[in-house]
């Protein structure tokens, strides 16, 4: 079963170079190509579903403007990242998080202002301060101490893992949770991304065999 799914959004510069379109033109493709998988991951009864843009700059931030819509479509929208992001855009990702808490839909997920090794190192500080100030003792540390401080404690690990724009790294992405997901790497440019290179991914993850890191016997 496929609980969390995650897509690392890449490749819409490059798309709107090969059009002879502008950046803008690029986000923009690339906003309805997320909107398309949005809707294919919620049909395909998907649990939680994370976005993540490697250069968020315009193309994770068009994201905002589906606010409302999804929102309207019964979704749990939830804000993953440091609470960096210029305040009116913090108080927007507040607002439909709070509007859509009891939603019983998909969780969406949005990844902005995101470093995974950050936020390793932002839960290891809490954990530090913890035992600092004598509310943990230093014996008791461990994972589910640093889990706890992580930016979404709740949040599953991730089980399938899509990257489009041909490159084969994680861009420093939930580098904690991505510990024994399946990765499928595509040479597609985001912006041509379908529902159908996402129901292939899925696809790919049930053919697969997950070990969990444990060893084969003999």
């Amino acid at each position: 079963m496929i609980e969390h799914v995650a897509l690392i959004m890449d490749g819409d510069r490059r798309w709107a170079a090969q059009h002879g379109l502008t950046e803008a033109e690029g986000w923009e493709a690339g906003l309805r190509a997320a909107q398309a998988a949005v809707q294919a991951a919620a049909a395909a009864h998907v649990n939680s579903l994370t976005l993540f843009a490697p250069e968020e700059d315009g193309a994770g931030r068009n994201l905002l403007s589906s606010l409302a819509r999804w929102e309207e479509e019964g979704l749990r929208v939830r804000y993953v990242g440091r609470c960096s992001l210029p305040a009116d855009i913090l108080a927007a990702l507040e607002q439909v998080e709070e509007a859509t808490a009891a939603s019983q839909g998909m969780s969406l997920n949005l990844a902005l202002d995101y470093e995974g090794r950050i936020e390793i190192a932002d839960a290891a500080a809490r954990v530090a301060e913890e035992i600092e100030q004598g509310r943990l003792a230093p014996g008791d540390a461990g994972e589910q101490q640093l889990v706890r401080h992580l930016y979404r404690s709740d949040i599953p690990d991730i089980d399938l893992l899509v990257r489009t724009g041909g490159e084969a790294h994680l861009a420093g992405f939930m580098l904690w949770q991505m510990a024994y997901a399946e990765i499928v790497f595509l040479d597609t440019l985001w912006p041509d991304f379908t529902p159908d290179h996402l129901a292939e991914a899925m696809a790919e993850f049930g053919r697969r065999i997950r070990k969990f890191g444990a060893v084969d016997t003999i």
